[in-house]
């Protein structure tokens, strides 16, 4: 049977607001919500979802009541859960509740196998993104609908990162001795913030060009941008898509847009310029880097300055925020046993520099970097326990997704990987608990085919999925590996690193999110 709603006017339904006492308000409330938890009830959506199982709903069987309990719970103890559900459904998948929609996290190599390599039109990579970090309103539209940018990291920055390990190199240097300097004896320093300063700095300038890197307000306000952004994106996410666009203006990213645009417009602009000048071909006098490339790579309506320096700064967010957490993260390990890993480490570096690095070994390539096998291991380890994100590999359901099986997932839910779980599995991993920072650095056995097993922190699976998998695999993760190990060669060649005694970093979790260690500081000296 239909049901007709009176067609009146906004004073008409204003009169018969003020007409209802507290108690018939109340009772309207109440038919209103139970009508609502009724036809959710019966929703195609929720009678699909309901076949999964669920972890941390809670015990009262109304549906949106035990989405909000399964919320809460979510954001309160998400690490837990989500070994909860891997320990009962491995081999299948099963449900938790997140701010906006419901994730259902798979837990089995088939399924995930399966949902990796659905279409873009039915399974979306870029919504997860945009929804995690409200990338409509806090970076742009532009950023939130277009992924042109990708393939130039993919692609055109990793076929130049031989070029630029040299820059690179330098920028660490410089950077070290500017921030850190050569203390004769055990100094604290908060190499927290100094790696992050570091790496906006030589991002910027094989990216954006040297003029930017050297300009300290710009540095500034990247690292500004990555802070506002994670800050804004999850504070207005706590409010429906249809007040978010309200609520980000009274969240910091909007000032920090600002400041970012006043000091790079003159210089992005003066690009624009020169590419115009030379015709639309490549002049000796423009740069070759990702800011020529992407004037060249947008059509003719996006090659303006607001465009660009969108576009910039969230590749710069990208680049910073995991480069720094991923580095961080292993450096808090070897410097909780630093006899055990740092001369490993020279020694490898050394040996490679002595052997490849032409004379005097003062010459490093990106090939010298591909055979450091031990400090690549203990990235891929640091990872392994201390991922970014403990469910990875997302995908929004645009279209109804069926598994192979015969389980529909409906449009509007999140498929994601049970990431974590699986790293910690001793299926997969012997002592998955213990950190063992050379595991992926001893002979490895071989597959089928006759091909090493051996894992690379570049090379994406189902056991290593940090920076995601399959076509929408991270573009970027070969620049940014190459960064990190130029960056902890450069430091342990240069210092002796340790732990403060009686400190080590904490674990912090919101959702499925592991929050990085911000405050730690570490004792640095000049090598002995």
């Amino acid at each position: 049977m239909a049901v007709t709603i009176p067609n009146l006017r906004p004073s008409e339904w204003a009169h018969i607001a003020r007409e209802l006492t507290f108690g018939q308000a109340l009772a309207l409330l109440a038919v209103v919500s139970v009508v609502y938890c009724v036809v959710d009830a019966l929703s195609p959506k929720s009678r699909q979802l309901a076949k999964i199982p669920s972890i941390g709903y809670g015990p009262i069987p109304i549906g949106i009541i035990q989405r909000w309990y399964g919320t809460i719970n979510l954001m309160l103890d998400g690490r837990r859960l989500l070994q909860e559900g891997y320990t009962k459904h491995k081999g299948s998948m099963f449900r938790l509740s997140g701010l906006e929609n419901e994730l259902i996290v798979v837990a089995d190599q088939g399924k995930f196998a399966e949902y990796v390599a659905a279409p873009d039109s039915v399974l979306s990579q870029q919504e997860p993104v945009n929804k995690l970090l409200a990338v409509k309103h806090t970076v742009g539209i532009l950023s939130a609908t277009s992924t042109m940018h990708a393939p130039l990291v993919r692609i055109n920055l990793t076929q130049h990162i031989s070029r630029w390990v040299g820059a690179i190199r330098e920028e660490i240097v410089k950077s070290f001795d500017r921030e850190i300097g050569i203390p004769a004896e055990w100094t604290e320093v908060a190499v927290a913030d100094v790696i992050p300063t570091t790496i906006a700095r030589l991002g910027n300038r094989v990216m954006f060009g040297e003029e930017l890197a050297k300009n300290e307000q710009h540095i500034e306000n990247c690292i500004g941008f990555t802070h506002d952004l994670i800050v804004s994106a999850f504070s207005i996410r706590v409010f429906p898509a249809w007040l978010q666009g309200l609520a980000v203006r009274f969240s910091p990213i909007l000032k920090r847009r600002r400041l970012v645009d006043k000091v790079a417009r003159p210089y992005v602009q003066a690009r624009l310029d020169a590419v115009a000048a030379a015709g639309g071909g490549q002049d000796a006098d423009v740069p070759d880097d990702m800011l020529t490339w992407l004037i060249h790579t947008y059509p003719e309506e996006l090659r303006t300055v607001d465009a660009m320096i969108e576009t910039m700064m969230f590749i710069n967010f990208g680049s910073i925020h995991t480069t720094a957490s991923s580095f961080m993260a292993a450096l808090y390990h070897i410097a909780a046993e630093p006899d055990k890993y740092i001369p490993a480490l020279r020694q490898e570096f050394e040996q490679v520099c002595s052997k490849d690095g032409g004379p005097g070994g003062e010459v490093i390539t990106k090939q010298m970097l591909g055979k450091l096998v031990k400090m690549d291991s203990i990235l891929l380890e640091s990872l392994r326990l201390d991922p970014p994100q403990m469910a990875s590999v997302h995908r929004y359901v645009l279209k109804p997704f069926t598994f192979k099986d015969g389980t529909t997932i409906p449009a509007g839910a999140t498929l994601c990987l049970a990431a974590s779980p699986i790293q910690n599995d001793p299926e997969y991993f012997e002592n998955p608990a213990e950190f063992d920072g050379f595991r992926f650095a001893r002979p490895a056995g071989q597959d089928d085919d006759g091909q090493s097993e051996r894992m690379y922190t570049v090379n994406t699976s189902l056991k290593n999925s940090t920076f995601g998998h399959g076509r929408h695999a991270c573009p970027g993760r070969f620049f940014a590996v190459n960064e990190i190990k130029l960056l902890m060669a450069e430091l342990l060649s240069k210092y002796d690193v340790k732990l403060i005694p009686g400190t080590k970093p904490r674990q912090m979790y919101f959702g499925v999110t592991t929050v990085p260690e911000q405050k730690l500081k570490l004792l640095l000296r000049a090598r002995r």
